[in-house]
């Protein structure tokens, strides 16, 4: 496997990763009478893990072209 392809790889699972990891970063505090939640960091969490897996798909395609096609071939 070449460098950039394992680097596509890496950037995937980081990606999902961050994006399981998302939910959990809920800041809630507790009052007495109710619970308030702020999704703030939810949200910043799922942008950097689909920001990874987009720039991941970019790595893979520009190895992909660059190969020429190396595993796609119709005789």
């Amino acid at each position: 496997m070449t460098r950039s392809r394992w680097l596509g790889i890496v950037l995937i699972v980081l990606g999902l990763v961050v994006l399981l990891i998302a939910p959990q970063a809920l800041s809630c505090v507790t009052d007495f009478h109710h619970t308030a939640c702020q999704a703030s960091g939810t949200i910043v969490l799922k942008v950097i893990g689909l920001g990874l897996v987009a720039a991941a798909a970019a790595v893979l395609a520009r190895h992909g072209t660059r190969a020429g096609g190396s595993g796609d071939s119709t005789r």
